[in-house]
């Protein structure tokens, strides 16, 4: 095994990203895996946001409803990359649970991308040998494809992950994002801005974390990945976190003034939680 966590693989020249995470596509483009894009660093002037929701599944509808209305009322859809969980603990396979299902292909209508993370999440199940990898690989990917989707990225379980499990990952053509570094399928590898900002945090510690998660976004030429897992951000502080950052980064990219409501309509925010009823 050659690393603990994703954090990057020394002495390789990072030469790109894909270009749909530098903001050179239209919305809705047709996406084909690990297309290279010009450097990060001169991608454009203003960062290009890309939200990353981890540990979508089953168990954590209700906060992915609440999360998503958010974001979809400030318009980010096809910006946001939902990485599911095909088998939960290995006790709950979406398709046993076609609701979610169901839900997973209506979000894909509007723009969200439906990607792959892990298989159960049991431990830091990719960081193991070539075997286990390509079994566990196989498995998500089977129990992806026979719900409608055909996954181009990967993130693992906690960023954890071996040498062997990146080379089958890379070899099925997936591109892996880890916490610093994207992987590209030619094996090369590239810096990468990746932040989270609401991993259970208190309401005292709001203002701060927009402060730093706006500089940051400022003073990033290229992309600004923003990570979030469901329940820890949604306590108040990190719903509050979430609303006032994208509102930011909407009027920041189109150089309009303040939006009416930082929150949004009600209607808006709570549109899946009513389609879970």
């Amino acid at each position: 095994m050659f690393m603990a966590t994703v954090s990057g693989i020394q002495g390789e020249k990072p030469l790109g990203i894909p270009s749909k995470f530098l903001g050179n596509e239209e919305p809705n483009a047709e996406h084909k895996p690990s297309e290279l894009g010009s450097d990060i660093t001169q991608a454009q002037e203003r960062a290009e946001l890309i939200i990353l929701v981890h540990d979508v599944s089953p168990v954590y509808e209700n906060e992915l409803k609440e999360l998503l209305g958010i974001i979809s009322h400030y318009g980010f859809q096809n910006e946001t990359y939902l990485f599911v969980i095909p088998n939960h603990g290995g006790k709950m396979p979406i398709n046993d649970y076609p609701e979610f299902v169901a839900f997973l292909r209506n979000l894909s209508s509007e723009g969200y991308h439906v990607e792959l993370h892990g298989y159960d999440h049991i431990g830091d199940e990719f960081n193991c040998g070539r075997g286990e990898a390509e079994r566990r690989l196989y498995l998500g990917l089977k129990e992806l494809e026979d719900a409608g989707f055909v996954p181009e990225y990967f993130i693992p379980p906690r960023y954890s992950l071996s040498e062997d499990a990146l080379n089958v990952l890379l070899s099925h053509n997936l591109t892996v994002i880890g916490k610093d570094f994207i992987y590209l399928t030619n094996g090369t590898m590239k810096p990468i801005i990746n932040r989270e900002y609401t991993w259970y945090i208190p309401r005292f510690l709001v203002d701060y974390q927009l402060e730093s998660a706006e500089e940051s976004y400022k003073n990033t030429k290229g992309t600004f990945f923003l990570s979030i897992h469901p329940k820890a951000a949604n306590n108040e502080a990190g719903l509050e976190f979430l609303r006032k950052f994208l509102e930011f980064v909407r009027k920041y990219k189109t150089g309009l003034g303040s939006l009416e409501s930082p929150n949004g309509p009600v209607v808006e925010e709570h549109r899946y939680q009513e389609h879970s009823e």
